[in-house]
Parts: C-alpha cells; structure tokens; sequence
C-alpha cells in the first residue's frame, strides 16, 4: 500500500464519523428500584451519555493504513487498543478510541449509524468503532478519554477539576460516574452535596435536596469505607433520614414519619431516636408501647447530644411510671439535667420534688473519677450502692456526666462504688455535716480488691 493511499484512508476515517447528540435514558425498571416513599425522586439513569462522534466499523483497509501490518488471523481486542489505536493517535495527534456498547447503543437508537454502515469493505470484527470525543475546555483529551472507558483515577480528576467551577450539574455527574464505576467516595461526596444546610437570612432552613442525599449516601455505605468516613456518612444520612421523617409528620402521615424515624435511629441519630419514643408513647404510625418508648428516651439520653426534651421525656416515664417502675430519684436526675439546659418545665418539676418529697430535701451530687491511659476521666456508667444498717437501701449508675444526685444520706451509710478496671471504694460517711458535693476518685486494679475511705 502506498503512502498516499494509506494517508487518504487515514484522513477519511475522520471524514466518515458523524455527530451523536448526547443525553440521558432512564428504564421502568430502574425507575421502579428508586425511591419507594412517595416525596418526589428521580431515579439514576441507566444511560447518561455525553456528545461525541462515532465512526463505522474498523476495517482491514484502515488496520494496514495505521498500522503498517497485515492483520492478524484472530481479531482481539487487544490487537485494536494496544497497537492499533495508539498508532492512530500517533499518526493524527488525536485521541481517538473505541465506542462503548452504550455508545454504539445510542448511536443506533439515534439513528446515526444508519449512513455509515453501508460500506461493504471487510471489518475486523463487529463492535470496533472509532469514538472521537467532544472535550470540554480545560481538560486533557486522553483522561476524559479513559474516564469515558472507565478508569476511576481518570473520572476523579475530572471530578476534582469540576468541583471548584460554577458548572456544579457537572461535578456531580462526574461523581456519579464514579459511584457507577464502584468508586463509592464518588456516591459519599454526591451524597454530601445534597444534604448540604441550607440557609436564609443566616438561618439553617433546610437541606439542598435530602432524598437525593439520603440515595447516594446509602450507596456509598454499601462499598468498602473507612470507620471514620462510615462515621461521618452514617451522620449526614441520619439527617437526611430525619429531614425526610418530619415532613411527613408535619402533613400528618405518621405511617411514614415512623418509619423515616426509625430508619434514621438506626444510624445513630439522637433526635430521631427521640421521636421514635415519641412515636410509639403516641401511637402516631405505630402501636402504643410504653416500654418501647421509655428505651428509646433512655437510649436517645445517653448520647452526647441530647436534647432538653428527651431529658424531659425521660424523666417523665420515671416520675409517671410510665414504661418503667416509678422511680422519683431518676426522675429528679433527669429533670434537674434538663434544668440545667435552662428548661422552665423541668424547673418547676425539681422546685416540686424538693418541696414536696421528704427524701429531697437535701440532694448531694457526687461525682466519680477514675484514672484511664494515665489520665484522670470521669467514670460514666459507675456503680454505686448505698446501705444502711447492713442492708441496700438503693442503686444507681452515673450518668453521661460521672454524676450522681443522691438524697437521704445519714451518718453511717456505706457508698460502694465498683467500676471496671479499678478496685472496689467503699466510702462510711462518719459526719451529720456532709457536703452538698463530693468528688470520689477511684484507683486502677483488681475491682475484687476494696478501699476504704471515711467521709
């Protein structure tokens, strides 16, 4: 072949190529795995497909014109990507590469190959065709070629290149891609971008779209993550969860707020565990159930960031026995902490148990320490029993604080205070002029092994 033809040859591959307008295609069966609530949502589509050009297929003319050699007896598709199209990118100075089946799928759909298949010259194989793509301004041709193939470094750098512009409809495509890839940081940081705040006036007013967000961070929390980014991801979907749950409570559709409530209690958001008590003290989209509300306040009042009104909830299931046996010393825990938090309610509530119930007239608090890694910590979740005259009289646990609030202390009651990991303190309290507040610290060792201390 001479060097003329294979040069004319060459030329028309990129002559014979046609324009393929791109777009997005969403099947009843994608859509029907979407969103089962019934708030607005747009399922992934199936195919999302950029402008580009297509060429037909690949013949033996166009393989000896670039390659310089026969073809060989059996037709790979290593022979095309591995010699025969970086000797075409060589030759031209262009990055060509071969069509996608969705590519030629669409192309098909769209009609464009129709002209271009006529051709009765002998192919290499069906399915080699040429793709020239259309790149935007300020990307490299040959990673937004390998992004379109499938390589995930190559759709993160896109990503990042588009993260910091004003085109965001394409950052998050990008990241889209790169969930569909298997790259789920691409699905978490989607994910994070719709459950972004959303302010007016400087007040949180919402989030940039929380079913979206709730979508693509349950997608990412499927792959392979690490602890803290799992962590973080459970965090922001909880308040997607939530988002989600109140609208349909504040319209009333308590079937679905409970479940959007639970689902968010699930990942560990607080105020949704709260409300899933509430839910079920209400019988609003569930069945009454005291005892699993009186759990749910007490899970959502350990954690660290309990509200005023799950503190208040809890200490009303103590002070009514509701869900629990009436219990006016953890009632008075819960409301004082409540207080603390500036609650006028809860106020009044301690004012009452003071005036009223002899066995608060003088509440103590006592706070326990004890030595963790060599640093002195507060001993959440201590054991503290109190005996009289030989007997237990009570028992309690501090709270989240290291706290106790304990009344009726007389002169020669033992407090026993056992915590894992550090010896057994028994504490005599020797005095009528005991402290309204006491700081016991604890010692590292065998809890079978007991110290005695006189107050």
């Amino acid at each position: 072949m001479s060097q003329a033809t294979r040069d004319k040859i060459i030329r028309s591959l990129e002559q014979e190529m046609v324009f393929v307008k791109g777009g997005t295609y969403t099947s009843p069966e994608t859509a029907a795995k979407g969103f089962t609530g019934t708030l607005s949502y747009t399922p992934d589509p199936d195919i999302e497909m950029d402008d580009f050009y297509i060429g037909h297929h690949i013949t033996l003319d166009e393989w000896e014109a670039v390659t310089g050699f026969t073809m060989p007896s059996t037709t790979i598709t290593w022979n095309v990507n591995g010699l025969f199209i970086p000797a075409l990118n060589r030759i031209t100075g262009k990055v060509y590469r071969l069509a996608t089946d969705e590519e030629t799928q669409w192309a098909s759909n769209e009609g464009k190959l129709n002209g271009i298949d006529k051709s009765s010259r002998p192919i290499l194989s069906p399915g080699f065709r040429l793709v020239l793509d259309i790149v935007p301004s300020g990307l490299d041709a040959k990673t937004y070629a390998d992004a379109k193939l499938g390589n995930i470094d190559a759709a993160k750098k896109i990503s990042d290149f588009y993260e910091s512009t004003d085109n965001q409809e394409a950052y998050r495509k990008w990241l889209r891609r790169r969930g569909k890839m298997g790259d789920m940081t691409g699905y978490a940081k989607l994910g994070e971008v719709y459950s972004r705040p959303v302010y007016i006036n400087g007040e949180k007013s919402g989030l940039v779209d929380p079913i979206k967000g709730e979508h693509y961070l349950s997608l990412a929390l499927t792959g392979h993550i690490s602890s803290s980014e799992e962590k973080l991801l459970k965090k922001q979907l909880g308040e997607c969860r939530l988002y989600i749950a109140w609208k349909y409570y504040n319209i009333k559709d308590y079937a679905n707020a409970f479940r959007w409530f639970d689902s968010a209690a699930k990942v560990g958001n607080t105020e949704a565990i709260n409300m899933v008590g509430v839910c079920y003290y209400d019988g609003k989209g569930t069945s009454k159930d005291y005892t699993k509300a009186f759990k749910n306040f007490e899970l959502a009042a350990s954690q660290p960031d309990a509200s005023v009104s799950i503190f208040s909830n809890l200490a009303s299931c103590y002070y009514n026995g509701t869900g629990t046996e009436k219990d006016m010393y953890a009632a008075e825990i819960w409301y004082r902490k409540a207080a603390e938090m500036g609650d006028e309610a809860a106020k009044e509530m301690v004012k009452r148990l003071t005036r009223h119930t002899i066995t608060f007239s003088t509440t103590r608090t006592i706070t326990v320490y004890c030595k963790w890694k060599g640093k002195r910590d507060l001993a959440i979740g201590c054991t503290l029993l109190i005996y009289r005259d030989g007997k237990q009289i009570y028992g309690m646990a501090s709270d989240i604080d290291g706290k106790y609030y304990v009344s009726d202390l007389q002169k020669g009651d033992i407090l026993e205070f056992s915590y894992v990991k550090h010896k057994t303190k028994r504490v005599k309290i020797t005095s009528n002029n005991i402290p309204e507040k006491l700081d016991i610290k604890l010692s590292p060792g065998d809890h079978e092994k007991i110290e005695y201390e006189n107050l």
